[in-house]
């Protein structure tokens, strides 16, 4: 993570002021708080597919009902937080192909 996008999640003061120790700290935390979310929003997409008519979804504080008609949505938001997470920890996305049943999983 560059210090360009953890100005999005603290303050300029706060980066300003931040030792190396400091920024490795917020890094981590931030890591962290990003692993939870993927975690969250991977197990309510496969809520969703298993057939649950609402899943409840917290993220960064913010509770969201999504329902079978956001299905694509929710996908899409797991997808990007994989990506967020990836770029954090420095690695190479793999290449993946999908394949669409009928049931759309």
């Amino acid at each position: 993570m560059t210090d360009l996008d953890l100005r999005f999640y603290y303050s300029a003061e706060e980066l300003e002021s931040a030792s190396a120790y400091e920024l490795a700290e917020f890094r981590a935390e931030r890591l962290e708080a990003l692993r939870q979310d993927y975690i969250s929003a991977r197990t309510a997409v496969m809520d969703l597919a298993k057939g649950q008519s609402v899943v409840r979804l917290t993220i960064a504080g913010k509770t969201i009902e999504y329902s079978q008609s956001d299905f694509a949505t929710l996908r899409t938001l797991r997808d990007e937080l994989l990506v967020e997470l990836r770029q954090l920890l420095g690695t190479t996305a793999n290449r993946v192909f999908r394949a669409k049943t009928s049931k759309g999983l």
